[in-house]
């Protein structure tokens, strides 16, 4: 048995959020340009990696994302984006301006830096791992729809990285990962293609 798991991110925000926090604490939805751009890309892959169940974060952006595959959806918190505590819907780069240089030279310093009000990066990754424990005993082709936080830390679990590793793949508005693996003695050893990105 072959267990398949295809992680999409959300279609691209509106350009009124561009270069703002948008995380699990605020829900604009996708740019509808976006999402019929990305119509035709899910589309194809969905041909490619046929979907058994769809799994979406609760969030307006992934959910419309997540219809594009025309099935219906399981909804799965533990999708949702981190929460960026005060620093939601305010601009990136203000948030940052105050922040120690030095903790912007790495991702493990990045992801480690105290945000006020905001979901701990460790509490992203250990939901991320429940339901990874989940995804990686099903059956079949399951298709993730959540963000670039959340489906980086399902790609932490399944490869056996550090979130931080995590941080360094690009995961684009639209990119699409899949992650394959064959059971073999002494269980899985998962494998990942870049279907888009």
């Amino acid at each position: 048995m072959t267990a398949h798991v295809i992680l999409l991110r959300h279609a691209a925000l509106p350009d009124a959020w561009a270069g703002r926090w948008a995380g699990g604490g605020s829900d604009p939805p996708a740019d509808p340009t976006a999402l019929r751009a990305l119509s035709g890309p899910v589309a194809r892959a969905a041909s490619a990696h046929p979907p058994a169940r769809v799994l979406s974060s609760p969030l307006a952006r992934a959910r419309a994302t997540a219809a594009l595959l025309g099935l219906p959806l399981a909804i799965d918190a533990r999708l949702a984006e981190r929460d960026f505590g005060r620093w939601e819907g305010r601009p990136v780069a203000d948030c940052l301006g105050g922040v120690d240089p030095a903790d912007l030279a790495s991702a493990e310093r990045y992801l480690a830096i105290a945000i006020p009000g905001a979901e701990p990066a460790d509490a992203v990754v250990r939901r991320a791992e429940a339901l990874w424990r989940e995804l990686s005993q099903t059956a079949g082709t399951t298709w993730c729809v959540g963000h670039g936080g959340s489906l980086r830390a399902l790609l932490a679990a399944a490869c056996r990285l550090s979130l931080a590793d995590a941080f360094r793949f690009s995961m684009a508005p639209g990119a699409m990962l899949a992650l394959t693996a064959p059971r073999v003695s002494g269980g899985r050893r998962w494998r990942w293609e870049w279907l888009s990105g």
